[in-house]
């Protein structure tokens, strides 16, 4: 969403599942990630264009989507994002949208199969 447009509930129309990390051991004791289901919510999935994007890679170099989503304070940037058939790791620290407390973004690159 644009800067200064404001996020309204029919926006969030994308099923999302967000997933967390957690390590185990394999048979060889190498330590070995493993995603598990966090929650799903609904939220609003938009590729980054123009200077938007411009800016984000200056930081990090593969952000590609911005994800936007109602106010949770347990998902941090060590999660990832399930869309459909997408898989997207968050990159950065949530953020309030407009200064509104209710919404929150944050970006994520999007991995490549």
């Amino acid at each position: 969403m644009a800067r200064g447009q404001r996020t309204r509930p029919g926006k969030m129309r994308s099923r999302l599942l967000v997933q967390k990390v957690t390590r185990t051991v394999d048979s060889f004791g190498q330590g070995v990630p493993v995603w598990t289901d966090f929650a799903r919510l609904w939220g609003h999935l938009a590729p980054m264009e123009g200077e938007e994007l411009v800016n984000a890679q200056q930081v990090t170099a593969k952000v590609t989507h911005k994800v936007t989503i109602r106010r949770r304070d347990d998902i941090v940037a060590q999660m990832r994002i399930i869309a459909g058939n997408r898989t997207l790791n968050i990159e950065t620290a949530p953020v309030s949208v407009d200064d509104r407390p209710e919404y929150m973004s944050f970006e994520c690159a999007e991995e490549k199969a």
